[in-house]
């Protein structure tokens, strides 16, 4: 059984994902869309295994403040990134 904050959450992860998805539909030529949304997942999942065990490992090694930096500064070098992506095809 499914609550309104389950119900929310979901809408919330699937107005983020989106985004993330639509773009090499929109970018990519379309022999490739599917390769690239696989290795789009791919990575994404990859992150997804790696940055607790990394954020574990820098907050027992230094400290909690180091942990957060790595997110904070992970987050702000994908955005940096995100601006270099090409938004349409060529």
């Amino acid at each position: 059984m499914s609550t309104v904050d389950d119900k929310q959450a979901e809408d919330l992860f699937g107005l983020a994902t989106m985004g993330v998805f639509g773009l090499p539909m929109r970018v990519l030529p379309t022999a490739v869309t599917g390769i690239s949304v696989g290795i789009l997942n791919f990575g994404g999942q990859v992150a997804g295994a790696v940055t607790p065990v990394t954020v574990g490992w820098l907050a027992d090694q230094f400290s909690y403040p180091a942990a957060f930096g790595f997110l904070i500064g992970t987050t702000l070098l994908a955005a940096v990134v995100a601006f270099w992506v090409p938004q349409w095809a060529d």
